[in-house]
């Protein structure tokens, strides 16, 4: 009786997890994404480096109109984010966060960088 009470309790607890897992991708999102970042800076280089828990993905130096572009494929704890400067400015950015944020395209100005629900301004150092 006792064995049938935890063997019940466990397959419940895995249903609330894996149910859990589920309802934590975003929608209608397919398990391999791609990110750019574009420089649209008027006469400066940029640097960008981006990485998750697993992957870093090494600094990038942008000349003027260039990008940078990779691909990953989401698993239930995915977190990318890009660290930029510009000269004196820094700024990190979330690029994917699973269950949440996804920037397929971030653009970084003179002014801030922009993408999909973003607008940041430069924080001078």
């Amino acid at each position: 009786m006792v064995i049938h009470k935890k063997l019940q309790f466990a397959a419940v607890l895995l249903a609330t997890v894996v149910a859990a897992l589920a309802t934590n991708q975003p929608d209608n999102l397919p398990n391999e994404l791609t990110v750019h970042v574009i420089s649209n800076l008027r006469d400066k280089i940029l640097i960008v480096h981006c990485q998750s828990e697993s992957f870093d993905l090494g600094a990038r130096v942008l000349e003027i109109g260039r990008g940078f572009s990779w691909g990953f494929r989401r698993k239930f704890n995915t977190h990318f984010r890009c660290d930029l400067a510009v000269e004196d400015k820094r700024l990190t950015v979330d690029a994917f966060v699973n269950g949440g944020t996804y920037r397929k395209y971030i653009y970084v100005r003179d002014s801030g960088v922009y993408g999909e629900d973003l607008i940041a301004v430069w924080r001078q150092i």
